[in-house]
């Protein structure tokens, strides 16, 4: 009778594993969202011819032009054939990496199809800011972000050219950390900003001709007459400083580090030093009012 009781015991628990597997299988599964933005900080935006304007198609390698160019799209207009896009790069401090977004579709880009999930460009750990290279119709263009590396604080100069890796079927596979040319700065970047004009040396003509050229994905200006504006932070006995940075360092294949990894330096062409002492000189001006005076009966003249 014992031996029984426990043979039966035995069959129900059985059963009721059976019972509970069967009903953990017919749930529906949790859907695990594809991480996109992580710690998304600053912002820039490029425009970039990807399609020929005749086909509607892919062209071989995207081409920056000038932002004029990348028009609002209008309604009922399939947005993804249009040969110009205008794309926002984005920051991301959490991972270290220049997210794209295409802002004419309205889609966040894959920076590499052949790897799961939503891939974006290694630009250095920290990133501070983004800024775009001037007249990029007169260039290939460059994104330049600052890293704020504790170790390793520079700025990396993404080519506009294969800022897509390979989400357009263009020519270019995705850009690798070594890929991305860089320089070492002395103390740790908080802001970037660009000044200056062209870029000479690409014939002014070849953004026009993007879909015949040939020979636009393989051109390299000589030589930048702008200059990157970087804001250093203070550290320890270093005040906070404004430096002007040359930008040739972006010309070159890639981060070209030596065997230690670290970076070349940027060749820093000014710099001025920041305090927060008052010149003995300074007198302080007029006070200035807060906020809007009130008048009885309202504001006349507005």
């Amino acid at each position: 009778m014992g031996k029984l009781s426990v043979a039966g015991w035995t069959m129900a628990a059985l059963a009721a594993a059976v019972a509970a597997a069967s009903a953990s299988c017919g749930q529906t599964p949790t859907n695990v969202p594809i991480r996109t933005f992580e710690g998304a900080q600053k912002v820039a935006v490029v425009c970039l011819q990807v399609n020929d304007p005749t086909t509607g198609l892919a062209l071989p390698a995207v081409v920056p032009v000038e932002q004029n160019r990348c028009a609002p799209v209008a309604a009922n207009v399939n947005a993804s054939a249009l040969p110009y896009h205008l794309f926002a790069a984005v920051t991301q401090t959490t991972r270290g990496e220049l997210a794209l977004v295409d802002l004419t579709t309205g889609n966040v880009v894959d920076d590499d199809r052949s790897t799961p999930g939503i891939n974006f460009i290694p630009v250095g750990t920290n990133p501070t800011d983004v800024v775009e290279s001037p007249d990029l119709a007169q260039a290939p263009g460059w994104t330049f972000v600052s890293s704020a590396s504790p170790t390793k604080p520079g700025i990396f100069a993404v080519d506009n050219r294969r800022i897509l890796g390979d989400a357009f079927d263009n020519a270019f596979a995705p850009l690798l950390l070594t890929d991305v040319p860089a320089c070492s700065l002395p103390q740790q970047p908080v802001a970037l900003a660009v000044a200056g004009g062209k870029v000479p040396g690409v014939d002014a003509g070849a953004p026009a001709l993007a879909g015949t050229d040939t020979n636009w994905p393989n051109r390299q200006p000589p030589s930048t007459d702008f200059r990157i504006v970087a804001l250093l932070a203070a550290n320890g006995t270093a005040p906070a400083t404004v430096v002007t940075i040359d930008p040739s360092f972006a010309l070159a294949s890639g981060n070209n580090a030596p065997p230690s990894g670290a970076l070349p330096p940027c060749t820093i062409l000014g710099r001025t030093a920041l305090s927060s002492a008052l010149p003995p000189t300074w007198t302080p001006g007029p006070a200035w009012p807060d906020g809007i005076a009130w008048v009885d009966g309202g504001v006349t003249g507005l």
